[in-house]
């Protein structure tokens, strides 16, 4: 019996990446991966060790897994990595961030297809 959900979740990734994602380049060290993302955020809260509350917002990535490969092997997003994406005239670049002692990215279905990338903005410069 085929898994419907499964199913779903690739016909899904596949209408986002057809229909509401971007070009943007997935970049470690000098390995530079041209990916295709939607634009989604994320509101995290953290509070510190004094109960004080900080709230923040991550700009995401969100695009096929399995396009973010070296070419041999599948890439696990790290912070360290970052994501460049042309806003208009200016080129931007978002570096990969952990809000707490969470992963930079999760997983958007069981079958780990879709990946959600947590970012914030760097570096802004005229194309």
């Amino acid at each position: 019996m085929p898994d419907l959900l499964s199913n779903a979740a690739a016909w899904l990734d596949g209408q986002l990446k057809a229909n509401a994602s971007q070009a943007v380049t997935f970049c470690r060290g000098s390995l530079r991966i041209p990916w295709s993302a939607s634009i989604g955020a994320t509101h995290f809260v953290n509070e510190t060790k004094h109960g004080q509350q900080i709230e923040w917002e991550s700009r995401d990535f969100i695009g096929t897994a399995a396009d973010l490969t070296d070419g041999v092997d599948l890439l696990i997003p790290a912070v360290g990595d970052w994501i460049e994406q042309t806003i208009g005239t200016v080129l931007c670049s978002f570096a990969l961030v952990s809000p707490t002692d969470e992963k930079p990215y999760r997983y958007c279905d069981p079958g780990r297809q879709s990946i959600r990338v947590h970012t914030k903005q760097i570096l802004k410069q005229p194309v």
